[in-house]
């Protein structure tokens, strides 16, 4: 009986099977290295992608911040214009108004001092008129000085020592012109006595060669 074994050749499977295992194993090692290069490689990108969103999103959200300040200032800041210009508007509306006031209370006062002084020479007037005996036909009026006659500062009541006197400086400078009853007046119809003044009737009833001389002693406006 014959026996052919091959003990090196079954030696040399069960190498080349070793081997093939191991390179096999080794594949392994180097597709799972590479594997978890790819996996580790995505995970930094995901990290960058998500840290760059994040820093973009907050970006975003500052630059919408700043806008709206930005615009709530420029609204205050026309607000505030505008408040000022109201007040502008309201401060000349109120000066000029002031200004028209001022004129209209200057006006009345005005009046009323002109009122107050033709009471005040009407009152002189009729003092004047009431001492003097005789009466002054109104058109001669303008002779009588009422100047001369005073009131009293504390009773605003006529001084009568000032109408007095009055009466009598008017009476030494005008007698003619005083109509007492039963005596001639000097007036029309009258030679006027030199030096005395004379309406412009009266200069017209002067003899033509007194009318030259005497032109001079006419009363202004006397003929109106």
């Amino acid at each position: 009986m014959q026996t052919n074994e091959n003990p090196s050749g079954s030696d040399q499977n069960g190498a080349s099977g070793v081997d093939d295992q191991k390179q096999s194993n080794a594949n392994d090692d180097a597709s799972g290295g590479s594997n978890a290069d790819d996996a580790t490689g995505g995970k930094k990108d995901s990290v960058a992608y998500e840290t760059y969103r994040k820093v973009l999103n907050e970006k975003k959200s500052r630059d919408q911040a700043l806008s709206e300040a930005q615009r709530k200032i420029e609204e205050y800041e026309q607000e505030q214009r505008a408040r000022e210009e109201k007040e502008l508007r309201d401060k000349e509306e109120f000066k000029k108004l002031l200004d028209i006031r001022e004129k209209e209370l200057a006006d009345t006062k005005a009046k009323l001092t002109g009122i107050e002084s033709n009471v005040r020479e009407s009152r002189k007037l009729d003092a004047f008129l009431n001492t003097l005996n005789g009466t002054v036909p109104r058109e001669y009026w303008g002779l009588i000085n009422i100047d001369d006659i005073v009131l009293n500062p504390e009773t605003n009541e006529i001084d009568e020592t000032s109408v007095a006197s009055a009466v009598e400086k008017f009476t030494k400078s005008h007698a003619r012109l005083i109509d007492r009853p039963g005596q001639k007046t000097g007036l029309p119809n009258e030679a006027p006595a030199g030096n005395q003044p004379l309406t412009y009737q009266e200069w017209l009833n002067l003899p033509a060669k007194e009318m030259a001389k005497r032109l001079k002693d006419v009363i202004p406006n006397s003929g109106k």
